[in-house]
């Protein structure tokens, strides 16, 4: 072989081994475990768009405040949006995708792939862009520098990278920026539920774990505690599908004369939920969430004295039973204190949260909500007649 040919056959060779070391698709070679978007500074941020072929949701900063513009400015819930920016901002790079180039459709990265793109802006003029797509393919090699599972991603530059957080959050419809849940008041911190409905209204009252009684039952009636265990079960888990716009009248949302639905819980705190009429979407209901704090009154000297037993003191006389007495008292004056200030600001921030805001609701959670007496009672099984014996003696029930 002559010094030509060698010399020939080893530039091809440096050549083949460069390609195969580099993405064949345009943009910089981007390390295993580098960061997707380095320096990225998340209180720097103030919009993020997720845009797919389908719709385009935008989750903005506006006076301090994460909103959702098309949700008429409903505040969006700042743990999901602050979760998202951190999850950006430690996005990593598990793996160099090199032939995405030629086989994006592979990728989810097509231009008819249903590609997820997002991007974030801030005042300052940064802007980053990420193009979304699908989650690793089906038979890929498992285990390359720790990640066995990820979602495809190319960003600035063209670099097609898989990383191991899937990104879901970014998935999501505009509605699933804001916090969707509404209520969540277990059974064991339940006191009593008020239903009114149609100038008719009947109480719950909630004695214990799976323990329900109608107030004022009648003779043959008893409480239906699979009516009650549906009526307590909405509360715990009472979310919305949407919100309203602000700018809808009392009239045209059925809240001349809504359905109503009082909550007492045993902190005292009280929620009104106040049921309009059909909501926008079929099988929908709106929703109105009223917060007050019933506060209890603080406990007297007397009512401490009469729950420390005589005979608890450690000193017979009359000076030592009236020190643990006083003590006893500025402990529990303090805590009642501690208390009532927990639950006013508790109050405070329910109320700013749900004051002006009407929600969209399933109809069938509604219904839950209001349901009717005779939903919650039910008639008394009858009381078997006692055998009598031939000799006409009672032998008591069979």
């Amino acid at each position: 072989m002559s010094p030509k040919t060698l010399a020939l056959l080893l530039v091809i060779l440096v050549a083949l081994v460069w390609w195969q070391g580099h993405p064949r698709a345009g943009g910089t070679e981007r390390a295993p475990g580098s960061a997707i978007l380095p320096g990225l500074d998340v209180n720097a941020i103030d919009r993020i768009e997720v845009a797919s072929a389908a719709a385009t949701s935008v989750v903005e900063r506006r006076d301090g405040q994460w909103v959702v513009p098309s949700l008429f400015g409903h505040p969006a819930d700042f743990q999901k949006v602050a979760d998202a920016l951190r999850g950006l901002a430690d996005l990593k790079v598990g793996q160099v995708v090199r032939d995405a180039g030629q086989y994006p459709e592979e990728f989810g990265l097509a231009a008819t792939s249903p590609v997820f793109r997002v991007a974030l802006s801030g005042a300052s003029g940064f802007h980053a862009a990420l193009e979304l797509g699908a989650t690793k393919r089906e038979g890929a090699q498992e285990g390359f520098a720790g990640y066995e599972s990820g979602r495809y991603l190319r960003a600035a530059g063209g670099t097609v990278v898989l990383v191991a957080d899937p990104l879901q959050s970014f998935a999501d419809a505009s509605g699933e920026w804001i916090r969707k849940e509404l209520l969540n008041v277990a059974p064991p911190e339940l006191d009593r539920v008020t239903v009114a409905v149609s100038n008719a209204e009947h109480v719950l009252l909630i004695k214990g774990s799976n323990q329900y009684e109608v107030e004022g039952l009648k003779d043959g009636e008893e409480t239906d505690p699979a009516g009650a265990a549906r009526l307590v079960g909405a509360l715990q888990s009472l979310s919305c599908l949407t919100v309203a716009d602000p700018a809808l009248t009392d009239e045209a949302a059925g809240f001349g004369a809504p359905d109503r639905c009082t909550v007492l819980a045993r902190n005292r705190m009280e929620y009104t939920l106040q049921l309009g009429g059909a909501g926008p979407e079929a099988g929908s209901r709106y929703l109105r969430i009223d917060v007050a704090y019933r506060e209890p009154a603080p406990p007297t000297l007397e009512q401490v004295a009469k729950s420390i037993p005589v005979a608890a003191e450690s000193a017979g006389s009359d000076t030592g039973r009236v020190e643990k007495v006083q003590a006893e008292y500025r402990e529990r004056l303090q805590a009642h204190e501690a208390e009532i200030a927990a639950r006013r600001e508790e109050r405070g921030r329910l109320e700013k949260r749900f004051r002006g805001w009407t929600y969209v609701i399933p109809a069938g959670t509604a219904e839950s909500l209001i349901l009717p007496r005779g939903q919650l009672v039910k008639a008394k099984p009858p009381v078997a007649p006692a055998a009598v014996s031939p000799q006409g003696q009672d032998q008591g029930p069979p």
